[in-house]
């Protein structure tokens, strides 16, 4: 039985689909406040979002005009995140229309996932190179900033 609807319901979502979900939610209302009072509508969220990406927390950020660029410039096949044999991206680049018209690209970069943790990153990184720095890849992003864009 379901207690809350933090609980994971077996749907695919996971545990704390709702307060993810109105995470997102809160950002996205949060940067349509133009919260630097800077008058720039152009937005790349970037990070580890704890979502993969058909869950609601990501399908919230696209359904507000965010757009997935590890999805859009890799595919279905992308991922930044490696566990028990399963791969996902819970790390994105999310840009809002403006901002898209000026991406060049987007990839991630394999050096972290795909190592084992014996090779440095164990929850601390003790490596003296790159390579397991984290238990997550990072995501680059490719930008014409020209002012021709958009």
């Amino acid at each position: 039985m379901v207690d809350s609807e933090d609980d994971d319901k077996e749907d695919g979502q996971g545990y704390f689909n709702g307060v993810r979900t109105k995470a997102a939610n809160d950002l996205i209302t949060w940067l349509a406040s133009d919260p630097t009072q800077s008058g720039d509508n152009y937005y790349l969220v970037m990070g580890d979002m704890n979502s993969y990406a058909l869950e609601d927390p990501i399908t919230a950020m696209k359904n507000a005009g965010y757009t997935n660029l590890v999805s859009a410039f890799i595919g279905p096949d992308a991922y930044t995140y490696v566990f028990d044999g399963q791969w996902g991206t819970p790390d994105y680049a999310l840009s809002n229309t403006n901002m898209t018209r000026q991406v060049t690209g987007a990839t991630v970069w394999h050096i972290n996932s795909d190592e084992s943790p014996e090779f440095g990153y164990r929850g601390k990184w003790n490596s003296t190179d790159k390579c397991r720095s984290s238990d997550h890849d990072p995501v680059i992003v490719g930008l014409n900033l020209s002012g021709n864009a958009g």
